[in-house]
């Protein structure tokens, strides 16, 4: 008789349960709505400025690298402006190639600042974001 009593607990529990979901008006349940899209949306922006903020130090440490490879390349010209070769034209050829290098490092130099500054701004927007659902 105890198991029988116990079943019709759980099926009281059970038939309460649901029939307080009934019972919702629906403002309640577009609260409930809200309240779980925020829930979520905290999150996932979070991990929005989480990859963003690693993508910018990432950008950071790759310019860093390019502005080294720069000054590299810029050293080769003036060896090169000041180095005999066979003849003027391979002189010459040898100059315009390492200043073919320069200006290539100096193109990826541009298009590095311009990720960062695309990123930044995303990032700022994100933070807007999050602001507005954490108020």
């Amino acid at each position: 008789m105890a198991k029988t009593t116990a079943k019709v607990k759980e099926s009281n529990s059970f038939v309460s349960e649901v029939l307080k979901g009934l019972n919702k008006t629906e403002a309640q349940k577009q609260s409930e709505q809200v309240e779980k899209f925020q829930a979520y949306a905290v999150i996932d922006c979070e991990r929005q400025i989480s990859i963003i903020e690693s993508e910018i130090k990432e950008k950071n440490t790759d310019l860093s690298l390019a502005k080294k490879e720069l000054a590299l390349s810029e050293k080769e010209v003036k060896i090169s402006t000041y180095s005999i070769s066979t003849n003027y034209e391979s002189w010459v050829k040898s100059i315009n190639r390492a200043k073919e290098v320069v200006n290539s490092h100096k193109k990826n130099i541009d298009y590095i600042e311009d990720s960062i500054k695309v990123l930044e701004r995303e990032l700022t927007e994100h933070k807007k974001n999050f602001d507005i659902l954490q108020s």
